[in-house]
């Protein structure tokens, strides 16, 4: 009979193990469950890129707590997310970043239009998560309500301001 061990691949499966663990671990430190850092958010609606204002056409039809996915590639549109859908979720796909470009026209040239923002957020508990907002003829965004989270956000190239905040609440 003829013995064999296995201890050459002890140590690298213990290596992946310890990478896995760290992973998770580093998850539930940053506020998150390690089953919710690991998966692809739940969508209620997927919005791909396309004619017309898919991205506006989706917010519209979503219920407050909903979670709005959000394919990479450009949204030649202004989106405004009104106060009444609370708990919404705009979030970008993984591994995608949907780009929100006003193209120097949008969201209107006209002198009425320059306190406006492409992207307005408007709804409290409302989350913003991945997007590129570029290119407005005024603001980038605005934050009118409180506890609203914008993050993994790239602003930039916008005529007044990136981001301006106007809610009461704290700043995430």
């Amino acid at each position: 009979m003829k013995l064999t061990t296995t201890t050459g691949r002890l140590p690298i499966f213990l290596t992946l193990v310890a990478i896995l663990i760290a992973g998770a671990m580093a998850q539930l430190y940053s506020g998150l469950s390690a089953e919710s850092a690991l998966a692809a958010p739940a969508c209620d609606w997927e919005v791909y890129p396309g004619a017309g204002n898919p991205l506006q056409t989706a917010v519209s039809a979503a219920v407050a707590g909903q979670t709005i996915c959000v394919h990479g590639g450009v949204y030649h549109e202004a989106v405004r997310v009104p106060s009444a859908k609370t708990g919404l979720t705009l979030t970008a796909v993984p591994g995608e970043t949907p780009i929100i470009d006003g193209q120097r026209i949008l969201p209107g040239g006209m002198p009425e239009h320059r306190f406006q923002a492409l992207v307005e957020l408007n709804s409290p508990g409302l989350v913003f998560d991945g997007f590129e907002v570029r290119f407005s003829s005024a603001r980038g965004i605005d934050v009118t309500a409180d506890d609203i989270v914008v993050r993994n956000a790239d602003v930039h190239d916008n005529w007044s301001t990136g981001i301006n905040v106007r809610g009461g609440g704290p700043v995430h």
